[in-house]
């Protein structure tokens, strides 16, 4: 929701898990997952799952062997490791038998075509335990033979992920796949295989890599019917490694763009409204351009307003103070778009040609908290008090930063200071409650929003009241008279001229999909909030989610993809592609393994 009250706020990667918490069917890929295949610790056999291709008394004879000899039954030269075909009625040669044979190494294609399909199998088996024990005295070349020949002789799952795990020792990831997918080829569900494959897949890396290992890592722990609660790291890993490049990947190919028109406003909404620059008895062709700017800006064309104070910077305008007033603009619009140290180096400008210029040292306050620097920031802060300390605005911002900070009380005292300067700005009130209940003093921020509705007995005009108040009372699951608050807010925006704040519809659409249940209405609440703004980042993740926790995939990925258009932030696009990606996974889980799907009822 729109204050950091919101139940909804928090990193993308605990929001997904927190909706998996909920939704476990609509988001498997989210469940603990960890690859089987690590360094050092390689099992060659199928595991004990409940898949139930080992009998009783096989299960018994390596469960005695595993006390004899537990280093033993860890490596792929155990016999355990082929469990699967230890109910083909062969039993492993005498030593004296084996010595007799001729080296099976030695069999030729022609040779092998000749021999029946027993003696075929009887070989090798043969050649699977020569292969089991110089791996075990780390001979990999010498096992990756014996596999090879082994595979020659009879096609078996297991011997190709045997060799696989050979490849893997010797740092041929392609081949590791290549064999692992074959050993799939046999037996779809081999969950060591797939473990073993997605190992792989991640050490390759790069994008299509990297989304096939978690489709792998999502298969493995719905065929091991999700028995491990341990195996979350990997998958985090994963997912958020391949969020991140493709991430980095997408704005370095994009560019910079315009938020969505909501955004825009909120941000100069946020700052009181300032007469424009006088222009001097004589203004050139930049200072009319600047005018032209301001223009634009009160009409709500973003836009050509961004475009037209680029152009001001350019024909440079006749005096310091317009020339501060216009780089500042530009500053702004950059700031807007995500090019943040463009930005900061615009204000620096702005204010060497104006050094009093308050609102450009508040503004850049902003982009100094962007950046990662508090410190900066709160200079920047102290250095506009110096200029002005009555301007409410540096006040209200400042307390903006405490908030995020979670330096409550300073944010209150703040506040409170903005408002004692100008008590007519709605904004420093809002976030004055706001401030006061993240305190725990809920009762008197409750108080406060019941004020703030009704001013010498007319119900507020202001929609940012109704909806912030909606949000606290969403947060202490008074969900009636939330949603009554955001009914009112929807009411005010409509009649309301410009860009509409759209997040009201989308706090509606929470109340309906959480604590109504209603996912129908919930849906058709972030769609109407699309209709007005296409570019709500927010509506849109939020739809895809509903679409996802009512298992329909298909549409939830279209939505994702299109969060992933729109979306400005780093942060924003890595949280909407690992959305994204796990519902991609869940999908592709879906499409290989019907039976298990329709099962699961997904």
């Amino acid at each position: 929701m729109a204050t950091s009250a919101n139940p909804n706020t928090g990193s993308s990667f605990n929001r997904l898990s927190e909706f998996v918490k909920v939704h476990r069917r609509s988001l498997l890929i989210s469940l603990t997952i960890i690859a089987a295949a690590t360094a050092g610790t390689i099992y060659l056999t199928y595991p004990n799952s409940g898949i139930g291709f080992t009998s009783a008394k096989d299960r018994k004879r390596k469960k005695d062997k595993k006390k004899k000899n537990r280093k033993k039954s860890s490596a792929p030269g155990s016999k355990n490791d082929d469990s699967r075909s230890s109910n083909n009625g062969l039993s492993t040669p005498r030593k004296s038998e084996e010595s007799s044979e001729e080296n099976p190494l030695n069999l030729t294609k022609s040779q092998i075509e000749s021999l029946s399909a027993e003696e075929r199998e009887r070989y090798a088996f043969i050649l699977k335990t020569n292969g089991n024990k110089a791996y075990q005295s780390k001979k990999y070349e010498e096992a990756l033979e014996c596999y090879s020949k082994a595979i020659e002789c009879e096609e078996k799952a297991v011997y190709y992920s045997n060799r696989a795990a050979c490849y893997t020792n010797l740092k041929d990831s392609e081949a590791v796949i290549r064999d692992c997918t074959e050993a799939l080829r046999l037996d779809k569900h081999y969950i060591k295989a797939l473990n073993r494959r997605a190992a792989a897949r991640e050490l390759l890396g790069g994008e299509e890599n990297l989304f096939l290992a978690l489709c792998d890592f999502t298969a493995c722990v719905i065929l091991d019917e999700f028995k491990t609660d341990t195996k979350g790291a990997t998958a985090d890993r994963v997912m958020k490694r391949y969020a991140t490049e493709k991430a980095q990947s997408i704005l370095k190919q994009r560019g910079p763009r315009l938020p969505s028109p909501m955004i825009i406003r909120a941000y100069l909404d946020a700052f009181r409204q300032k007469p424009r620059p006088d222009l001097p008895s004589d203004p050139n062709q930049a200072d009319h351009t600047l005018m032209l700017a301001h223009d634009a800006l009160d009409a709500f064309d973003y836009s050509q307003a961004c475009n037209l104070f680029n152009e001001v910077v350019e024909q440079e305008p006749s005096t310091p103070d317009l020339r501060a007033h216009a780089r500042m603009m530009k500053a702004t619009f950059l700031f807007l778009m995500g090019q943040s140290q463009p930005a900061l180096e615009e204000f620096d400008r702005s204010i060497s040609e104006k050094p009093d210029l308050l609102q450009a040292w508040v503004r850049k306050a902003s982009v100094d908290m962007e950046l990662g620097s508090l410190d900066a920031a709160l200079r920047d802060f102290s250095k506009a008090i110096e200029i002005n300390p009555d301007d409410p605005d540096v006040y209200y911002h400042r307390g903006q930063v405490y908030n995020v900070t979670e330096q409550h009380q300073e944010a209150i005292e703040d506040y409170r200071r903005s408002i004692e300067l100008d008590p007519s700005f709605v904004f420093s009130h809002v976030q004055l409650a706001v401030a006061i209940y993240k305190t725990g003093e809920v009762a008197k921020a409750m108080e406060m929003f019941k004020e703030y509705l009704n001013i010498d007995g007319k119900e507020s005009t202001s929609p940012e009241v109704h909806n912030y108040f909606g949000e606290l009372l969403f947060a202490e699951q008074s969900f009636d008279e939330a949603l009554e608050r955001f009914e009112s807010a929807i009411s005010l925006e409509e009649k309301r001229p410009g860009p509409k704040n759209v997040l009201p519809w989308v706090n509606k659409a929470l109340v309906y999909g959480t604590a109504k249940s209603d996912i129908q209405k919930a849906a058709e609440c972030c769609l109407k909030a699309i209709e007005i703004d296409d570019s709500c980042e927010v509506a849109i993740q939020q739809l895809a989610q509903f679409k996802l926790q009512n298992n329909e995939t298909r549409e939830a990925i279209n939505w994702y993809e299109k969060g992933i258009q729109v979306a400005m932030t780093e942060i924003g696009l890595v949280q909407l592609l690992q959305f994204e990606a796990a519902a991609k996974a869940q999908l592709s889980f879906i499409e290989n393994y019907p039976e298990y799907a329709a099962r699961l009822g997904l």
